[in-house]
């Protein structure tokens, strides 16, 4: 576990920490009014995503892992080729749909448009395989070339173009799949076009459901920002910020997790009866607490330096923002603990209810006009979230979740 953690640093934080001081470059260059449009243009793209990953992201490690040589290959292909095709079909719904239905002169609808290229260029780009087969000095060159390929791109851009920045946003992945199949293909394992839909449906029969329930949750942090920039465009940019920079440091937590997956899969036929234990949840939320109370002490001091004076006025919504990362740490922790342990019957469970709780949380203030309410709200429905995945992860494994583990390995 030591060697992972240290090149996960290696592999994928430090590249991560380069991509976000480029959002934070971002930020201050655009002020908080305008980044709150980036920022809503990007959770929508990211809401696009769901609709081409469809939970495929640790289904698809945990089945490479569980499997060498030719069937890796084969399956590696059929789930490479499932993306490809969904890219491109959920690419031209979302250009159909801003062409047709939106005004594009202004607003977040041209920078969505931008953005776009993003699905089908992360589609291309199979990190999900190098860590399945533990080449993480492959995927660390794969992610430095995206990172750097995004921060050359936007310090090429002039200042006042947002919908180029969008664009560099949209294009950043493209470097990285390149770099990433060259590695596919030294090992002998570059993929190859499967279209077999009996292969496809089997794919997305184990991933869809839990993922397709989770469609709710997925739509919070969009709806949360659009309705935030529609009545105060500056404290959303604040918001936005404060997630971004907890998405940044959960997505460490859960590249780290996914990286662990084969030795957690493999060590799951050993001691299925492991749970999460409170230590580890304490484990996961105690530094961002601690690092939360830090960001505060030190918000008034170097906020105007870090992103400008627009942002230092809302040092509150900026902390909001971040306080999620409390949250979404245990939450990761539960979340790769039933993809480990082929819980997915709790996990679909869980992908129903949170993101109810979530949205439940989010429409109970769709009419309320002071800018806190919308982050408060978010805040609430992913703590209530959390405790029910805690709750369901300790629970004993069902006999139908046991009998399934099998399946992964022989029914293709």
């Amino acid at each position: 576990m030591r060697r992972t953690a240290v090149m996960t640093l290696l592999a994928d934080w430090l590249p991560k920490l380069v991509s976000f001081a480029t959002v934070v470059l971002l930020a201050r260059r655009l002020g908080a009014p305008e980044f709150a449009e980036y920022a809503v243009a990007l959770s929508w793209i990211g809401y696009a995503w769901w609709g081409v990953d469809l939970g495929q992201a640790g289904y698809s490690i945990r089945t490479l892992a569980a499997t060498t040589g030719d069937q890796q290959r084969r399956l590696g292909s059929e789930i490479f080729s499932l993306y490809l095709a969904l890219s491109l079909l959920v690419t031209a719904t979302v250009a159909g749909v801003l062409l047709t239905a939106t005004d594009l002169s202004s607003g977040s609808g041209r920078l969505v448009l931008a953005m776009s290229p993003y699905l089908l260029c992360y589609a291309l780009f199979p990190d999900w395989w190098l860590r399945a087969r533990g080449q993480l000095w492959a995927l660390g060159v794969a992610n430095w070339a995206v990172a750097a390929g995004f921060l050359v791109a936007v310090l090429a851009v002039p200042a006042g173009r947002s919908d180029l920045d969008a664009l560099a946003f949209g294009l950043s992945p493209l470097l990285g799949a390149v770099v990433a199949l060259v590695a596919l293909q030294r090992a002998g394992c570059l993929p190859a076009w499967e279209g077999s839909w009996s292969a496809w449906r089997y794919h997305l029969r184990t991933s869809l459901l839990f993922s397709a329930s989770g469609a709710g949750g997925q739509l919070a942090t969009p709806l949360a920002l659009a309705t935030m920039t529609a009545a105060n465009p500056a404290a959303a940019g604040a918001f936005a910020l404060g997630l971004r920079a907890s998405g940044a440091a959960a997505n460490a937590l859960w590249l780290l997790l996914h990286n662990a997956l084969p030795r957690l899969v493999a060590r799951r036929r050993e001691d299925e009866g492991r749970r999460v234990q409170g230590r580890y949840v304490l484990a996961a939320g105690l530094p961002p607490l601690s690092g939360l109370l830090v960001g505060a002490a030190l918000w008034p001091h170097v906020s105007t330096a870090l992103v400008g004076a627009t942002f230092s006025g809302h040092g509150g919504y900026v902390l909001l923002g971040a306080a999620l990362l409390v949250v979404w740490g245990p939450k990761y922790l539960v979340e790769i603990e039933l993809i480990a342990s082929f819980g997915d019957v709790r996990r679909i469970l869980m992908n129903l209810v949170a993101p109810a709780l979530v949205l439940a949380a989010l429409v109970g203030r769709l009419t309320d006009q002071r800018p806190w309410a919308m982050p408060a709200a978010l805040l609430t429905g992913e703590v209530l979230a959390t405790a029910l995945g805690l709750v369901l992860v300790n629970r004993s494994t069902s006999a139908g979740e046991r009998s399934s583990q099998p399946a992964v390995k022989t029914s293709l």
